[in-house]
């Protein structure tokens, strides 16, 4: 049985359509608005059962937002959609945020400066550039260190995944006070997650 058509805010590759196509099988139509013109345009908003944005404040026209008020659902790309002004979005509207979807690159991307700055890698490029080596400079090793996770939602769990890789012992925080993913090592206070730790990391929500 189809419902209302997805709606799709933001232009996509063929790979992704055919990606979004293949999910949606036969239970709705996949609209894609950047194909259309504009009075096609809010056609399709005025009836979506579903949209697809990555921020309705860049991809939809500020008469467009209301046409959207009926959908079941507004759903975001981004994990966090905190500079999408959402009090402009229809208050009936549900809105959910793409929450962990970007939990593994940025927790590679953790891990890359975590790495530069224990191997003082801009330091010593620095140096480099006023031609000076210091091949035998002193820098940290991961292994048998400590990693301190403030945070422990889906960035800081994986995070901690390629942080044990390393050889590294985990102490996490989070506002619930348990986990089922347990960091390794002895339940943390903040004075130790934060000041004691050789390597420090944030993915708390601001």
């Amino acid at each position: 049985m189809r419902t209302g058509p997805l709606v799709v805010t933001y232009p996509l590759t063929g790979r992704s359509r055919a990606i979004v196509e293949e999910e949606l099988g036969e239970t709705a139509e996949a609209i894609y608005l950047v194909d259309l013109a504009p009075a096609a345009r809010a056609h399709a908003l005025g009836r979506a059962g579903a949209v697809l944005s990555h921020d309705t404040s860049k991809e939809l026209r500020p008469d467009e937002i209301p046409l959207i008020r009926n959908a079941r659902l507004l759903q975001f790309t981004a994990a966090g959609v905190d500079w999408v002004p959402t009090r402009d979005l229809p208050s009936e509207l549900p809105v959910a945020a793409n929450k962990g979807g970007g939990a593994e690159p940025m927790s590679e991307h953790i891990v890359a400066l975590a790495l530069a700055a224990a191997k003082r890698l801009f330091i010593e490029h620095a140096n480099l550039e006023s031609g000076e080596f210091n091949q035998g400079s002193a820098n940290r090793m991961l292994r048998g260190g400590v990693c301190g996770i403030l945070g422990f939602g889906n960035v800081g769990v994986a995070t901690a995944r390629l942080m044990r890789a390393f050889g590294m012992k985990i102490y996490a925080i989070n506002r619930r006070g348990a986990t089922t993913n347990r960091p390794t090592g002895s339940r943390p206070t903040s004075s130790t997650t934060c000041c004691g730790s050789p390597m420090s990391s944030s993915s708390a929500p601001r």
